[in-house]
């Protein structure tokens, strides 16, 4: 995996998935440690001015570093999903404005669509339409090159939609990130509570997602709408022997103690 601008050829050569494939080749090869996601990368969300677009990209790392005042990894998946979880309904339903080349795509297609975690193909397979993830470089490399975000259809060879950018202001508006956001603040998880197998398991993913506690800012549902995004999340079984599929409110609040018999 590529850990600096060297390493960013000019003019990306191959098919995407020849691409991919030896980011993932290199990575497995060496792994990275403490490979953070780096100012650059967000810098067209924390330069002065509100107005015009933002490559997608680069909004989500903002999301995900809370507006560039913490230290994420680049490989940090439970950080990554709950910044997608976050920002594509509001682009689905028209909050956030998106932008595209050759032409703007519908809102609706990022309704549960799958985004790559940075530098590597983690979308499975079989999905109708995903998008290819680029940490921004600088305006060069994603304005002439294709080191763009990508959105792929399921059928057509090569992306449908390239250069995926979203309304800075809209973003600014919808997430007070930062020093001058909103405080976030969380309430420990219960302890002691004798739970089914369904909500134990919910709140088993809610500590990965959120170790210091459950997030006050959020409601039971979206708690949920964000763990049945994480990968494998219908994988596990319940008491019964029938698989997990989703998780729904209720199994929130029982795992948070908001619920009693």
């Amino acid at each position: 995996m590529p850990d600096s601008l060297e390493a960013f050829p000019d003019e990306p050569t191959g098919t995407v998935e020849e691409r991919i494939s030896k980011l993932v080749q290199e990575a497995e090869a060496s792994p990275p440690t403490g490979v953070l996601v780096a100012p650059h990368m967000i810098e067209p969300m924390t330069r002065a001015a509100d107005a015009g677009y933002v490559p997608f990209c680069a909004a989500l790392m903002w999301i995900m570093t809370d507006g560039g005042t913490e230290n994420r990894d680049l490989n940090d998946a439970a950080a990554w999903v709950d910044a997608v979880s976050r920002f594509l309904p509001l682009i689905a339903t028209g909050e956030i404005e998106i932008n595209a080349r050759p032409r703007t795509p519908a809102r609706t297609l990022f309704d549960g669509i799958s985004v790559s975690m940075p530098f590597a193909d983690s979308v499975p397979g079989g999905r109708e339409r995903w998008i290819l993830a680029y940490p921004y470089v600088d305006l060069q490399h994603w304005d002439e090159g294709d080191m763009s975000d990508q959105l792929y259809m399921h059928g057509p060879r090569g992306p449908a939609f390239t250069h995926l950018s979203v309304r800075k202001s809209d973003v600014l508006r919808e997430f007070r990130l930062g020093p001058a956001g909103n405080a976030k603040t969380f309430t420990p998880y219960p302890d002691l509570l004798r739970l089914s197998r369904k909500p134990a398991l919910a709140l088993e993913q809610m500590k990965k997602l959120w170790p210091n506690g459950s997030p006050d800012y959020l409601s039971a549902k979206s708690i949920a709408d964000r763990l049945n995004v994480l990968p494998n999340a219908g994988s596990k079984l319940d008491g019964r022997g029938k698989q997990i599929k989703r998780f729904n409110e209720d199994d929130v609040k029982w795992a948070l103690g908001r619920k009693k018999r």
